[in-house]
C-alpha cells in the first residue's frame, strides 16, 4: 500500500492512519514532534528540555545524569572533608522563633528541623535549619525573585534565618497569615472530634469567618493538619545525634547516596553555583506528601539554600 506524508512532520504513514488523524502521523497527533538534540544534533522524538533551555534526547539525557551523579559524589566528598559529621546533631520540629529573626515568614514556612555541627578542626558549633513552604503554590503573577519555585534563600543571622525577598510569589499570600493565626489559636477546639484531614478541613471551612480568596485553601489547611499531627509524634525538645533519627525523616550528606538528582537540584545549581550539601528532610515524615527539602550552605556559610524536590 502506498504511504502518504504526514502534513506536519513529513514522515510517511499509511493512508488509513493519515485519514484517522486528519492527515497526521500517530506521533504528531499526540503532540510528539521530532526535534533536534542540542548535544548529539540528531532529530528524534521525545526530546527533553533542560532548565537552561538545552534540548536533549533520551540517550544524551542519561549520559548527562550519570555525569551529574558523579559530580554530586565528588561534591559530597569535599563537604565531608570540611564538616565533621560525627558532631552533627538534629532537633526535630523546632519552634518558629528558634529559626527566624521575625514573624515575616510565619504561616508560609514550617520549621522541620534544626542542625548543629562543627567544621573540621573547629570546636565552634554552626546552627542551621531546614524549613518548608509545603501547602502553598506559586502564583503566576509573582515577582521573579526569592523565593524561586525550586528553592528559597535565607540569610544567616547568628543562629537564625532572615528572609530577603517577596512572599507575594505565593498564591493567596494576602490570606495566609490570618488563616494560619486562626488555625494556631483554635487548633485544640478544631481538632476535637476530627480523626482525619477531611474532617478537620470541613470544620475549618465551616467555622472560619475570614476571607480566603481563590488560593488553594483546602491544600493549605490539610497540610497544616498533617504537619501538626506529625509534630505531636516526632517533636524533640533537645538536639540528638543524627544517628538516632530515622533516615526516613532526616538524612545527612554522604558521598554515596545523598541525592537523587532531579531538575530542581539542577535548576538550583545553575542559578547559584555549587555549595555545600548538608542534609535532607523527607516530606512524608513531616506532611504526608509534598516536597523533599535539601539544605545547602554557601561557601562562607552566610546563606542557606532550601531546595525543593517534588516527591
Amino acid at each position: 500500500m502506498e504511504k502518504v506524508a504526514c502534513r506536519i512532520c513529513g514522515n510517511m504513514v499509511l493512508p488509513t492512519t493519515s485519514q484517522k488523524n486528519d492527515g497526521c502521523c500517530a506521533l504528531c497527533v499526540r503532540g510528539i514532534f521530532a526535534e533536534q538534540c542540542d548535544v548529539c544534533q540528531k532529530a528524534v522524538n521525545g526530546v527533553s528540555k533542560m532548565p537552561d533551555g538545552t534540548k536533549m534526547c533520551i540517550r544524551c539525557n542519561i549520559e548527562s545524569s550519570k555525569q551529574m551523579s558523579k559530580q554530586w559524589r565528588e561534591l559530597c566528598q569535599q563537604t565531608l572533608e570540611r564538616i565533621d559529621i560525627t558532631t552533627l546533631k538534629v532537633k526535630l520540629f523546632p519552634a518558629y522563633n528558634e529559626v527566624f529573626v521575625n514573624n515575616q515568614c510565619q504561616g508560609f514556612y514550617y520549621p522541620l528541623c534544626s542542625l548543629k555541627f562543627c567544621n573540621v578542626g573547629n570546636e565552634v558549633e554552626e546552627t542551621v535549619h531546614i524549613v518548608s513552604h509545603n501547602g502553598l503554590w506559586f502564583a503566576q503573577e509573582g515577582e521573579p525573585n526569592n523565593p524561586y519555585e525550586s528553592f528559597t534563600v535565607f540569610e544567616k543571622v547568628k543562629d537564625k534565618y532572615k528572609f530577603h525577598g517577596s512572599l507575594t510569589n505565593f498564591s493567596g499570600w494576602k490570606y495566609v497569615q490570618l488563616l494560619f493565626q486562626y488555625l494556631e489559636e483554635h487548633y485544640t477546639s478544631l481538632i476535637n472530634g476530627c480523626n482525619s484531614s477531611d474532617a478537620f478541613l470541613q470544620k475549618v471551612l465551616n467555622e472560619y469567618k475570614g476571607k480566603l480568596g481563590d488560593f488553594d485553601k483546602e491544600y493549605y489547611i490539610t497540610t497544616y493538619y498533617e504537619f501538626k499531627k506529625k509534630r505531636s509524634k516526632l517533636k524533640s525538645d533537645q538536639f540528638v545525634p543524627y544517628t538516632s533519627i530515622s533516615s526516613e525523616v532526616f538524612a545527612p550528606f554522604t558521598d554515596t547516596n545523598f541525592i537523587s538528582v532531579g531538575e530542581e537540584i539542577v535548576d538550583y545549581r545553575q542559578e547559584r553555583g555549587i555549595d555545600w550539601p548538608i542534609g535532607v528532610c523527607w516530606s512524608e515524615s513531616f506532611f504526608g506528601d509534598g516536597n523533599h527539602v535539601f539544605l545547602f550552605l554557601d561557601e562562607q556559610q552566610e546563606r542557606a539554600y532550601l531546595v525543593n524536590q517534588y516527591s
